[in-house]
């Protein structure tokens, strides 16, 4: 059990069916070339949690063809519905959709805070049309996009692009996950930080740029705009939160970086 006094909420969780948990956690493992911690189920994201003093998930899922969203986002419901106060969950998007405003109409209407986009794994530069169309109506609809950022192995979510999408929608609520920018977070820092409307959270970061990487990365950004993550089935917790608490904040900026900012940019009531 780790010793953290403040409520906490993992506001990174990737979560799938029991039927094909093993597979999806596999290939992300695959994708990466990393070994994965965990099975990427709900029974034992709640269990970790347990253990290591979390006390909400948002979760989300990754739609790899426009014909999964659909299932993708009954799914996140159902585990929502099924563990009240517990979840919260972003809906899932695929760029070729044939009709993004009924998709995101729909996952609205099952519940969901926002939506969850992974550029690298759909395959699709953040800034194509399909993506744009998204962040179009999570503009007009006041809803939060979180999107994976950052792969020094390719170019389809670095900063670069990411600028792109920051420009033409200001007023959208735009959370870079891994401080915008995962292996490339100096260009994160560089491009993206004078953004007001750029938002972060620290997920798998720490077993790649350190404690004190985070720290920088936090720093830019601001505390306002920071949230705490683990990228669950990828990291073990205990390891993530050790690192923050290492890094010894104020009692009222870890209060925001572990729950009040994932409470009021997703709104979040618990």
């Amino acid at each position: 059990m780790i010793d953290n006094k403040y409520y906490c909420i993992d506001a990174h969780c990737h979560v799938f069916p029991e039927k094909v948990a093993e597979k999806a956690t596999e290939a992300i493992g695959d994708f990466y070339h990393i070994p994965m911690y965990w099975l990427g189920n709900v029974e034992t994201l709640i269990k970790e949690g347990k253990t290591h003093g979390m006390d909400h998930f948002l979760i989300h899922s990754v739609a790899t063809k426009p014909e999964h969203v659909g299932a993708a986002n009954k799914y996140l419901a159902s585990v929502v519905a099924s563990h009240p106060g517990k979840m919260t969950a972003l809906g899932a998007v695929h760029p070729l959709s044939e009709d993004m405003e009924k998709d995101i109409d729909y996952l609205v209407a099952l519940g969901m805070h926002g939506i969850k986009i992974h550029p690298d794994i759909q395959g699709f530069p953040v800034d194509c049309d399909g993506y744009m169309k998204a962040f179009e109506i999570c503009e007009r609809k006041g809803l939060p996009a979180l999107v994976h950022t950052g792969d020094y192995r390719g170019d389809l979510s670095n900063p670069n692009r990411v600028v792109n999408v920051l420009e033409a929608f200001p007023d959208l609520t735009f959370v870079g996950a891994h401080f915008g920018g995962w292996s490339v977070w100096e260009d994160s820092k560089r491009l993206l930080t004078k953004y007001d409307n750029m938002y972060v959270d620290t997920s798998s970061t720490m077993f790649w740029a350190g404690a004190f990487g985070m720290r920088d990365c936090i720093d830019a950004y601001g505390i306002d705009r920071c949230m705490f993550g683990t990228d669950f089935p990828v990291n073990p917790a205990s390891v993530e939160i050790k690192a923050l608490l290492y890094l010894n904040y104020t009692e009222e900026d870890y209060r925001k970086l572990f729950a009040d900012n994932a409470r009021k940019i997703y709104r979040i009531d618990v």
